[in-house]
């Protein structure tokens, strides 16, 4: 009968195969694992989010990375804004938009 002690031969080759088993079933369980969570976040962006949410999370994703990169130009942000006639004052005054004031213009 064979033995199973760590001190053969045997128990070395078997205790290399099983560790090298394990590290090829947990690659590939981290990238199983990696594709799910890169799926559910791209599902979740793609048709959980408003217009405006989508819009901004890529701008707001690029302007990320940008500022980890030295530049010497400023990155171009876009806000959606409207202007209104301000009554009190006589002047126009700026408001942000919300999602319900926007209206997505498909191509």
């Amino acid at each position: 009968m064979a033995s199973r002690s760590a001190l053969t031969e045997e128990g070395r080759t078997r205790i290399r195969n099983f560790s090298g088993r394990l590290n090829s079933y947990l690659l590939l369980w981290f990238l199983i694992a990696l594709g799910v969570v890169i799926g559910a976040i791209w599902a979740k962006t793609r048709y959980g989010y408003l217009p405006l949410q989508r819009l901004y999370l890529s701008q707001y994703i690029k302007s990320s990375i940008k500022a980890l990169v030295p530049h010497k130009t400023p990155s171009k942000y876009t806000l959606l804004v409207r202007v209104v006639d301000d009554h009190g004052t006589g002047g126009e005054k700026v408001i942000g938009c919300t999602d319900e004031q926007a209206t997505p213009v498909r191509n």
